[in-house]
C-alpha cells in the first residue's frame, strides 16, 4: 500500500489535516479510507511499519519513531501526541491536537529532503 516512508508521511499528513480542520474524534470516518482500505490501525504509519516489518512491535518502523516530541511513539503515555487527540474532551482540543501531528509529519518529510 505504501511503498516509501515519505508516501506513508503525506498520506498520513493528510489524514491529520483532516482531523485539524474537522475535529472528528473517529479517523476511520476520513474520506481517504476509500482509496486507502484496511490501514492498520486506520493510520499510513502503522501500516507502512507492517510491511516492512515482520515484528509485532511495529512502533519502531514508524517514520515518526522517536520524533513524537518528548516520546519515542504515538501512543507512549497519556501525553504522548496520539492519545492526547484522542482523549480530547471537545472538538477544540482534538483540532489542536490533530495540528501537532501534522506538523511532526510535516517536520520529518522536510528531514527526508
Amino acid at each position: 500500500m505504501f511503498k516509501t516512508a515519505r508516501e506513508a508521511l503525506i498520506v498520513t499528513a493528510r489524514l491529520w489535516l483532516w482531523l485539524a480542520v474537522t475535529g472528528n474524534k473517529w479517523s476511520g470516518g476520513w474520506p481517504g479510507h476509500i482509496q486507502y482500505p484496511g490501514m492498520s490501525n486506520h493510520c499510513p504509519l502503522c501500516q507502512y511499519a507492517k510491511e516492512i516489518a515482520d515484528e509485532e512491535s511495529l512502533c519502531r518502523y514508524c517514520p515518526l519513531y522517536g520524533k513524537w516530541g518528548n516520546y519515542q511513539t504515538c501512543t507512549e503515555t497519556d501525553e504522548a501526541p496520539f492519545d492526547v487527540w484522542y482523549q480530547a474532551p471537545n472538538r477544540i482540543a482534538r483540532c489542536e491536537a490533530a495540528w501537532v501531528i501534522v506538523d511532526l509529519c510535516l517536520k520529518a518529510l522536510e528531514e527526508l529532503c
